[in-house]
């Protein structure tokens, strides 16, 4: 039998994504934070600290959770679910001395894609704005796609995706959004295929600025649920990534408008340490959310999302999931050495709540129907930097009744020691879930296995 280590000298300990793999033995998670593993075969998952979420695999589970968590649900910390969608990832194959890129749904030849690769093998490479708009004519005129070698990209321009097209990107290659609007990539609605592509904030577009967003998927209204868009190893960085870079910003990673699209593995950070310094004060680093989701039925397996200035995650689409959520609050909240108090908003409103620091998860009033399983969001507010005592209200704000929560926790990383979160949830009416559910250092964890609590459905049927 053959295990997989995931901590140790060879490992990490923060988490990850594991997807597609037969594994003899176990998959030994350590003290790995927290972990999504899909479409898998092991003996069992074993360890693991606050929050494993097993979806469509065959094994079991062996081991318990951080013991410094309250209110633990079953099994904690397991989450096991069951999803329908079909999530494959577009590859290259050689078939009979012949490249192919590979879907669920067609294999194509390499020949009928472009290939973007690094101007004279230097990275970074400038991808200007005229190079640009000859591939978005090619993907106009029939190209399938485009194939992304490695390296890092700066483009002064944004790339067009029109319908049914696929991106793939080798070696996770970066796309640096260096054009004025910050722009780097628009979608259609229907059928566009994205994966392992790293998106990086530029320095030319401003955080205050609505439509600087580094990936817009499709339009409102339009998306289809027999051919979605999917995005898969998708990745997003605000972080200044050389010695003499300017601080990037952005509005937001990404936004969502397309109905039924799917995400699996999408990881967007904003820096909370980066080539320049090991510490990040809030007005570094600018970027306001992490995600919009605004399409209906738009699902997120495996979301990870850090660190960003506002709500990291805001969802306005009905019917929306998210099976799996990581997300840390920023560590810092100064302003050249003094205390900053956080205009907390979302994009179409134009009030404002104060605070010490935002929510990470904002569902709001039209996000009906909207479910969340095995969430995780954490808090670390360290004294430097001249901070004192930062207390989050809640983790997950929701502003509408018909919403659904299986499994859900805070956790107290480190940092001053009356720091931490209040509640993991607040309703529309400004009552806390579970009530009196702080954590700070004496009390690291809450958990919830249900919301609305089972007795208040009990009650209402």
């Amino acid at each position: 039998m053959c295990d997989i280590n995931m901590f140790g000298l060879c490992g990490n300990t923060s988490g990850g994504f594991i997807s597609g793999m037969d594994i003899d033995g176990n998959i030994e998670l350590g003290s790995q934070q927290q972990f999504y593993i899909t479409g898998s075969n092991f003996n069992k998952i074993r360890s693991g600290r606050w929050n494993v979420v097993s979806n469509n695999n065959k094994g079991g589970y062996d081991g318990r959770g951080e013991r410094y968590v309250k209110d633990l649900w079953e099994d904690y910390p397991l989450t096991q679910t069951k999803s329908e969608a079909n999530l494959k990832a577009p590859k290259l194959v050689l078939e009979e001395n012949v490249w192919k890129v590979v879907t669920d749904k067609e294999r194509m030849l390499v020949d009928d894609f472009i290939v973007l690769s690094l101007g004279s093998n230097e990275s970074p490479t400038v991808v200007s704005e005229e190079l640009i708009q000859q591939i978005n004519e090619q993907l106009m005129d029939g190209a399938k796609g485009v194939i992304v070698e490695p390296g890092i990209y700066h483009l002064e321009g944004t790339l067009k995706v029109p319908d049914n097209k696929v991106f793939v990107g080798i070696g996770l290659p970066a796309f640096v959004c260096q054009c004025t609007s910050g722009r780097c990539m628009e979608t259609g609605s229907e059928g566009v295929h994205i994966q392992g592509i790293v998106f990086d904030a530029g320095v030319n577009g401003k955080s205050s600025d609505e439509s600087n967003i580094l990936l817009t998927i499709g339009s409102s209204g339009n998306g289809a649920l027999n051919n979605p868009s999917m995005l898969q190893d998708v990745y997003c960085r605000a972080t200044r990534s050389d010695s003499e870079q300017a601080t990037p910003q952005a509005f937001a990673c990404i936004e969502v408008k397309a109905d039924h699209t799917i995400g699996e593995n999408l990881w967007l950070w904003r820096g909370d340490h980066d080539i320049q310094s090991p510490l990040i004060p809030y007005d570094v680093n600018v970027c306001e959310h992490g995600l919009i989701v605004r399409g209906d039925n738009v699902k997120m397996f495996g979301l990870f999302v850090e660190h960003f200035n506002n709500y990291q995650t805001v969802w306005y689409g009905k019917n929306g999931e998210i099976r799996f959520y990581q997300s840390e609050m920023p560590y810092f909240l100064t302003v050249e050495g003094e205390q900053h108090i956080v205009d907390c908003s979302h994009p179409d409103s134009s009030e404002t709540v104060e605070e010490q620091v935002c929510a990470s998860l904002y569902v709001s009033e039209s996000a009906t129907g909207f479910r969340g399983e095995g969430l995780g969001i954490y808090s670390f507010f360290p004294n430097t930097l001249n901070q004192k005592t930062i207390r989050a209200k809640t983790a997950i704000v929701v502003e509408n009744d018909d919403v659904s929560f299986h499994h859900a926790l805070t956790y107290w990383l480190n940092g001053d020691h009356d720091s931490g979160i209040d509640s993991i949830l607040t309703n529309k009416n400004g009552e806390s879930y579970p009530s009196e559910s702080s954590i700070y250092q004496d009390l690291k964890g809450y958990a919830f296995s249900s919301y609305p609590p089972e007795e208040s459905l009990n009650s209402s049927e």
